[in-house]
């Protein structure tokens, strides 16, 4: 087992000096995580106050629809740009430009005079978002190799789950008590620290940076990471997980109704899931150094498939209820913890030179993936159809096993 490298934390007055010596400079972790939770925090806030930026602005539900998901196709698409363009002019550029976007986005949604300008300035967040997301994952990539690359990212997935928690339990009372646009106030605070932390705190982990950036060359790294089998299982894997998740945060208010269960109930029940979540990331960071990354990712798959299998066939015989479909929905989200992180480590590792264009791409995956699965099985029926929904995120989770599997044999094979 690598064994990750002895580095010093890093400050803006010790560049040249870590630079000159040949180490990587570690930025302080809960850098990281700020700037990771970026992505979280633009979705989970502003979600419960759709209703009231549609009463200000008379708009119709489409137009209002387009707050969320012009933030969320921003946040896939652009992680490709900032991933290549990171390879080229090193992580720390990238990062501090995308803190900038995103503060500028949310200030200009908070000062939004219409839906058009509003829906404007969510998409430039979502692109501001995407280089810190992305920056965020790769720079541990950087500073730390094998086991404790797992281990750290499995630090920064298990805090970021908590902030999807808080902004839906919380969206909802900062929109009543001071608005919508409260709840983008704090959107652009988090983003202004996030830039302040970055610039003063975070080093370049980028040592050997591509000469100049040619549109064939990058073509051809992404062609290259699409034929690369092991980035694709474990991509792959990676991304069936996360589309697990999205499915059923779209199905599962319907079904809860159906079971009589309101709101705030729905909330806490759902919640859960998150809470699966950070204890398989607490046990992944204690069992990452004794096991090989792809046999956990392996293991978290299986576990997942089984919560869901054992919700869905409660549902099919009859004997389903919110307790025992949230049971399978935690069980599924401690399965993530150890699928998730490490499905991305070894994906990104797999692509070599090209991490920062293979860390672009896993998480634009995740997060397109996942929306077109949820929109496609909600299309389907799965809004009123349990059985079509979690059949169907069942599916998503056997092609998250077979992945994650096809991953072990092929780096047993290298």
């Amino acid at each position: 087992m690598r064994q990750p490298r002895s580095q010093p934390n890093f400050s803006p007055s010790e560049a040249s000096d870590t630079q000159s010596s040949g180490r990587l400079p570690r930025p302080p972790i809960w850098v990281l995580v700020l700037a990771v939770s970026s992505s979280n925090m633009g979705i989970s806030l502003l979600s419960p106050a759709i209703p009231l930026v549609r009463e200000r602005f008379s708009a119709t539900g489409d137009q209002v629809q387009l707050a969320l998901t012009g933030f969320m196709v921003a946040l896939g698409l652009c992680q490709l740009v900032a991933g290549t363009l990171s390879d080229r002019f090193g992580r720390r550029p990238i990062m501090i430009i995308g803190a900038f976007i995103f503060t500028l986005g949310g200030l200009g949604a908070f000062l939004a005079t219409s839906i058009d300008m509003l829906n404007m300035m969510r998409i430039l967040q979502g692109a501001g978002a995407a280089a810190c997301v992305v920056m965020g994952r790769v720079v541990i990539n950087d500073s730390f190799t094998g086991a404790e690359a797992g281990r750290q990212l499995s630090t920064i997935t298990m805090v970021q789950a908590i902030v999807p928690v808080l902004g839906f339990a919380f969206g909802g009372i900062i929109a009543q008590a001071i608005g919508w646009r409260g709840c983008i106030g704090i959107m652009v605070i988090s983003a202004a620290l996030t830039l302040g932390a970055v610039f003063m705190l975070q080093g370049e982990t980028k040592q050997n940076r591509e000469p100049k950036i040619k549109l064939g060359k990058v073509i051809k790294a992404y062609a290259g990471l699409l034929q690369n089998p092991t980035f694709l299982a474990s991509g792959i894997a990676s991304g069936m997980a996360v589309s697990m998740f999205f499915v059923l945060s779209g199905v599962m208010p319907y079904q809860y109704a159906r079971y009589g269960v309101g709101t705030f109930e729905f909330g806490v029940f759902f919640s859960l899931c998150s809470v699966g979540y950070m204890a398989g990331n607490i046990v992944n960071r204690r069992m990452a150094p004794h096991f090989e990354l792809e046999q956990l990712a392996f293991v978290g798959a299986v576990i997942s498939g089984s919560g869901i299998g054992f919700a869905f066939f409660a549902h099919l015989f009859g004997f389903d209820t919110a307790i025992l479909v949230t049971a399978g929905m935690v069980i599924m989200g401690f399965g993530h913890g150890l699928t998730v992180a490490n499905s991305v480590v070894t994906s990104v590792r797999a692509a070599g030179a090209d991490s920062g264009s293979a860390m672009g791409l896993v998480g634009a995956s995740q997060m397109l993936i996942g929306g077109l699965l949820g929109s496609l099985v909600v299309a389907l029926g799965g809004d009123v159809s349990f059985t079509i929904a979690m059949g169907a995120v069942l599916i998503i989770g056997m092609v998250a096993i077979i992945a994650s599997y096809q991953a072990i044999r092929l780096v047993r094979a290298e």
